[in-house]
């Protein structure tokens, strides 16, 4: 099965309406997405995280739950990030040298631990997977650096 974690920047003033019919949130459009490489990502980046505080990991999964209706749930994962958190993860983020992160990249290390490997990895050599998680990972630190956190949310969700 393909996944994907999408993620959808709505204003603040619009949280309410995917709070009371949560089902709009799969009716918006991606404003950005990961395709099968979200896991892998979201393991580099929790793995950079020394210290044990695990600030990175609210970047792709973590967050604060948003009630799905149960006929969904099984596809479905969404959580949203409020304004500070968001500042604070871009803050984060901005700090990350993505060319050092993707150099701890070790296709066997994701394996030992469980982590989703895209398959279409299989037909690529270690180089261009690596370069493949880079381009995400840029993408991914923009998408984060042009949210307005003080006007602004994140929803996020795993889809197939």
């Amino acid at each position: 099965m393909v996944t994907e974690f999408r993620f959808h920047k709505i204003a603040k003033t619009e949280l309410k309406t995917y709070l009371t019919e949560p089902s709009k949130v799969l009716d918006i459009s991606a404003d950005f997405s990961l395709d099968e490489t979200w896991h892998a990502i979201h393991f580099l980046l929790c793995k950079v995280d020394r210290d044990g505080e695990l600030k990175y990991a609210e970047v792709v999964l973590e967050g604060i739950e948003l009630p799905m209706p149960e006929t969904m749930m099984e596809m479905y994962e969404p959580t949203f990030n409020l304004g500070s958190p968001i500042h604070d993860l871009n803050v984060h983020l901005s700090k990350v040298n993505e060319k050092e992160l993707v150099e701890l990249y070790l296709e066997s290390e994701l394996e030992e631990n469980d982590i989703h490997i895209p398959i279409y990895f299989e037909e690529m050599e270690e180089d261009e997977q690596k370069s493949m998680l880079l381009r995400d990972i840029i993408d991914l630190k923009k998408f984060y650096s042009e949210i307005e956190p003080e006007r602004e949310f994140i929803i996020k969700y795993l889809g197939c």
